[in-house]
């Protein structure tokens, strides 16, 4: 189907998280979202952190 994972295609060296186990802790990367390959140059993701919750957000944008 040629789908890529936008984050580890756009940040291949991050070390984000988007979810903190509080009884094991440890971080997490539960949450993905897949693009074509084609079409990820024109993505921009973020990471967004919640101080009040174990999940954090995710920001995606798309340049037109």
């Amino acid at each position: 189907i040629e789908l890529i994972n936008i984050y580890r295609t756009l940040y291949p060296k991050a070390a984000e998280y988007t979810f903190f186990s509080y009884s094991h802790r440890s971080f997490s990367r539960i949450d993905y979202m897949f693009a074509y390959e084609t079409s990820y140059k024109r993505l921009k993701m973020e990471i967004i952190s919640i101080f009040f919750s174990d999940h954090y957000g995710i920001k995606l944008k798309i340049k037109n």
